[in-house]
């Protein structure tokens, strides 16, 4: 079952088959964003208002279609809706469909801090907002149907606080609607295996930046985030509403852009206090995708082991890429650095954070501080004036025969990764292993790339945000000709990587890749929803990764690329989903299936696909009293007829 729809007003663009294809507006909208700048801002902003007028008119599909807003989320150009007209794009969404907002309480963080009588009555108080709110969902997105209160165990939760939305920083209330696009991406990158009914999202209001706070569309709190209302304070508040939820019993929370500290501050208590399965996408989730796309080097013949790996940015991402990497790399921590605003990690940092310690980030070795101390003093740095050029120039030597030069960047700020250091570093590595097939990898990682790691100054970054040119050159063209310039300068070693698609010049003889948060959380989001985790753990992880570049092996034609395309979404996501689930039902944390299920399980992963897509007919009779108590509560066709699917496409051809 499918719904094909087009917009007329707008032939560029088209939606082909919501269901069946993630990327073929948005691919069209991104080719379209990074050459004509503020242009594709006026076509996401009509395909939000299409897009919200149609699931208003046929809320009964907007299960299928709401997903293609949410992709909007992922494009290059997005933030500048989201920056300058996140309050009308919020408006536009029906009421029913969107994220749920919970507003600072003090008296409610100060209940839940007593922990007595007054802190379960706060938390009764939130869960009723949640309940209530699930059942209008619900009803919005599957008319008809009966809501249960048990379905609320089903329920996959998208939660922020807006504290840092990567290109825009605190967005405070604002970044709620990340979430909506979150949400909608989970439903239609599983083909509807996650119905879109049970996915909310969660925005707490608990105060934003000054400068946010002067924006006269701003409708959030009018306080000042950790000084309004004090860190203590908020952090209680959070917990209040993770603590409602986890007594619900509902299947998951994904933590969605939290700033770095924070975020991993949330994901430890978490993990220790809640039996609900928790990740954090950012980083979690984002560190395993750029994990993936490091162990895919191999495929190059570069040995990790003995590569060099300099990073810039120390937040969420690099830290989940840190935690991952140790777990792929026993001992990787050796030969990585890492840089942040206040210079290179190192143990004499006055302030050391509990993650940074805890997943090896941080430099201990007194021979490498002393080193690079004498190094930087030499060039009258200090250790707080690092950059990644330093670290190359200072321990290049360190680099181990078919090891490659590693570069990330990670951090929203333009101007650190240079076009002299990528070709240095990729032209030394290749001496030092002579036929070699790479010498570096840079994963430029920042969303939009025109005001990225790879634009050489801020102001030209500036420039970018503001018309999508900088002296007459297109953000576009500009990265084109950074990119072919180092690939022409080392002939074609070297690997370039985006977060988004970095564009390249037509015929050209080499491949970028896309190393994207979608290519992994809608399947560890559908096998959550099919196993019901009680944790996600690290031998999951793994298994999503090594599921990733097994498919990529399998799927990807032109072996140039390192990691796996996005065009058939659904067979990336089904295939990852099975391989999570599978290792998860090894170690025990499936609540949904034991071990002594597990004999013909790929067909049986299949089938339970089938059915809770409402694909009836496609699973034997055999299986369906089974599949009916595994699925439960939801288990009851969901889907419109294909007739009512064809009419109201026929509807939707003449909007």
């Amino acid at each position: 079952m499918t719904v094909k729809c087009r917009i007329q007003q707008n032939e560029r663009l088209s939606m082909h088959d919501a269901l069946k294809t993630i990327g073929t507006a948005i691919k069209k909208l991104e080719a379209d964003g990074t050459q004509q700048g503020l242009d594709s801002v006026q076509m996401s902003r009509k395909m939000i208002e299409f897009g919200a007028q149609f699931i208003t008119k046929y809320p009964g599909l907007a299960s299928q279609l709401t997903g293609r807003i949410g992709e909007l989320f992922y494009t290059p150009n997005v933030c500048k809706i989201f920056k300058d007209n996140a309050a009308e794009v919020r408006e536009k969404i029906p009421k029913a469909a969107r994220p749920l907002t919970f507003e600072f309480n003090q008296k409610d963080a100060n209940d839940y801090l007593k922990k007595g009588k007054e802190k379960k009555q706060a938390i009764r108080k939130i869960q009723q907002e949640i309940l209530d709110k699930a059942e209008k969902m619900f009803n919005f997105y599957a008319p008809g149907q009966k809501w249960t209160p048990e379905m609320i165990q089903y329920l996959t939760t998208v939660i922020t606080d807006g504290g840092r939305i990567l290109g825009l920083g605190d967005q405070g209330l604002d970044g709620q609607m990340i979430t909506f696009g979150k949400a909608s991406c989970n439903t239609v990158g599983t083909k509807n295996g996650i119905p879109r009914e049970f996915l909310l999202g969660i925005g707490i209001d608990v105060g934003t930046s000054e400068e946010k706070r002067k924006d006269p569309t701003y409708k959030g709190l009018q306080k000042t985030r950790n000084v309004d209302i004090s860190e203590k304070d908020a952090d209680a508040y959070t917990h209040l509403i993770l603590e409602a939820l986890d007594g619900l019993k509902t299947r998951l929370i994904q933590f969605e852009d939290f700033e770095g500290v924070k975020a991993y501050e949330h994901l430890y208590w978490a993990k220790e206090h809640l039996k609900t399965a928790v990740f954090n996408d950012d980083s979690e989730g984002a560190g395993a995708v750029v994990a993936t796309a490091i162990k895919g080097l191999e495929s190059k013949n570069v040995d990790i082991n003995k590569s060099i790996i300099l990073a810039a940015g120390a937040g969420g991402m690099n830290s989940g890429l840190a935690h991952h990497l140790r777990i792929l790399y026993p001992g990787i921590e050796k030969n990585w650095y890492f840089l942040d605003k206040d210079g290179l990690l190192t143990e004499n940092r006055e302030k050391i954070h509990r993650h940074h310690e805890d997943i090896g980030m941080v430099l201990k070795d007194p021979a490498k501080i002393e080193k690079i101390t004498k190094y930087l003093k030499k060039h009258n740095k200090t250790i707080d004036d690092c950059k990644l050029d330093d670290l190359f120039e200072c321990f290049k030597d360190s680099l181990g025969e078919r090891g490659a030069i590693i570069i990330i960047g990670a951090s929203s700020a333009p101007a650190l990764i240079s076009k002299d250091l990528i070709i240095k570093a990729s032209n030394y590595a290749m001496g030092k292993t002579p036929g070699a097939q790479l010498g570096a990898a840079v994963f430029a990682l920042s969303n939009p790339p025109d005001q990225g790691e790879l634009v050489e100054t801020a102001a030209m970054a500036a420039d970018f945000e503001i018309s999508g040119k900088s002296g007459g050159v297109t953000s576009a063209d500009y990265l084109k000709k950074f990119i072919d310039d180092v690939m022409k300068a080392t002939f074609n070693h070297t690997h370039f990587i985006g977060g988004t698609r970095l564009p390249t010049v037509e015929g050209a003889d080499y491949v970028t890749d896309q190393a994207n948060n979608v290519s992994l959380f809608p399947g560890l989001t559908l096998a959550s929803f099919l196993g019901n985790f009680t944790k996600i753990t690290d031998g999951m992880w793994k298994a999503g990764i090594e599921a990733l570049l097994q498919y990529h092996k399998d799927k990807t034609k032109d072996k140039r690329h390192i990691f796996p395309s996005t065009d058939n979404l659904h067979g990336l996501t089904e295939f990852l989903a099975e391989k999570i689930l599978l290792q998860a039902i090894k170690e025990g944390v499936s609540k949904t299936f034991d071990q002594s299920e597990l004999g013909g399980f790929p067909d049986f992963f299949i089938n339970l696909l089938h059915y809770t897509r409402g694909e009836r007919s496609q699973v034997p009779r055999e299986q369906l009293p089974v599949l009916k108590k595994v699925c439960g509560a939801f288990s009851e066709s969901r889907m419109p007829a294909q007739g009512e699917i064809e009419e109201l496409e026929a509807k939707l051809m003449k909007i």
